[in-house]
């Protein structure tokens, strides 16, 4: 190989490995699923070196619950039980501790617990149950609140805004990442009622690094028993997608009486989104069966459109990994591992991809 080849090599190489590192981390892997973080600890026992033994002990095994929890669909609610209380520690790669605090007797954490993946997905295979390790594209979740006529938006500051602020903050979320706009980002009522200004959003979620967005909405049913104040919160989830429309979800979570405002809205947020991160699973688990690997070419003028296009992969249930194989300045090679559902065109069709017979590879174009 001459001088010239071994330079133009080298540069393809560096080009794609440029534009792998520039990759959101969950794009480029689905390591963070095994990942389970802010498990808080706090054990009493003889001495401080058993205290924190106990402790990291016990956040092994309520991290190892959370990731089952995560993974397999809530019709397996049995099965969920029992596998659950395996004892984790063989499964654990990692332990990441923060907010230590040791006493004579005493010692509390936040941890940090990373799963081996391969050895996860090993156990689950060889259980008769649904379940997947795909995550979701991350959405930007877009909180508004309506109180009587008046609807309370991203500018307004909402506690419902703020709860959505500290999932995010806190990675209090699974199979469904998610992100909130910047306080800068400000609303308009005809921006989402009565129905959602698409491309405004799509928009908006674009200015985030983000290909897809999730409206959702929330009203307050307050009302006095003789047991006390009942406060139910009504919720829509929208998906604003520029793949595929999607049925709204929607949930009705009522508190118990008295319940202060802040807490509601937390546990309805965790409920809406635990119910989204279902729906994933139980369609992503839907298309667990044969995989095919499909070799695809797609013209990427910019970073931007880059992650776009990655995101939207993404999205795809029916796309199990994505691999970028070669860089060139506005051309990608992708490698996709696709469950085998027949037709691909169709497939590609329904979320808006154009995917052509090249003469050695596929040529695929969003549209």
């Amino acid at each position: 190989m001459n001088a010239f080849k071994i330079a133009l090599c080298f540069v393809f190489i560096m080009l794609a490995g440029w534009w792998a590192s520039v990759l959101p981390a969950h794009a480029q892997n689905d390591d963070s699923v095994f990942t389970v973080s802010n498990v808080h600890v706090e054990v009493e026992a003889a001495d401080a070196n058993t205290a924190k033994s106990k402790a990291l002990q016990q956040a092994r095994q309520e991290a190892f619950q959370i990731l089952i929890k995560r993974l397999v669909a809530q019709s397996n609610a049995e099965q969920i039980k029992k596998l659950s209380a395996q004892p984790a520690q063989k499964w654990v790669q990692a332990v990441e501790l923060r907010n230590e605090r040791t006493t004579a007797s005493k010692y509390s954490a936040d941890v940090t617990v990373i799963f081996k993946s391969s050895m996860v997905e090993t156990f689950l295979e060889g259980q008769d149950i649904s379940y997947t390790t795909a995550s979701s594209a991350p959405f930007l979740v877009i909180p508004v609140y309506n109180r009587g006529d008046q609807w309370l938006l991203l500018q307004e500051d909402s506690l419902w805004l703020s709860v959505w602020r500290k999932i995010q903050d806190t990675k209090s979320y699974g199979l469904v990442p998610i992100k909130v706009p910047l306080p800068s980002v400000k609303l308009q009522a005809s921006d989402i009622a009565p129905e959602p200004n698409r491309d405004y959003l799509l928009q908006l979620a674009a200015q985030h690094g983000l290909a897809q967005a999730l409206l959702v909405k929330a009203s307050l049913d307050v009302s006095n028993t003789a047991a006390g104040t009942v406060t139910r919160v009504k919720m829509i989830a929208e998906n604003i997608s520029p793949t595929m429309q999607s049925t709204p979800v929607e949930l009705e979570y009522e508190a118990p009486p008295n319940t202060n405002l802040m807490e509601v809205f937390n546990t309805a947020a965790h409920n809406l989104l635990s119910a989204i991160e279902e729906g994933w699973k139980e369609k992503s688990a839907a298309n667990l069966g044969d995989v095919k690997t499909v070799d695809v070419m797609v013209r990427v003028p910019d970073i931007g459109n880059y992650i776009n296009l990655w995101q939207r992969l993404q999205s795809m249930s029916e796309v199990r990994k994505i691999h970028l194989r070669a860089m060139t300045r506005d051309v990608a090679q992708l490698s996709l591992d696709v469950s085998d559902n027949g037709d691909l065109i169709e497939l590609f069709r329904r979320y808006n991809f154009a995917l052509t017979q090249g003469a050695q590879i596929w040529l695929l174009q969003p549209l």
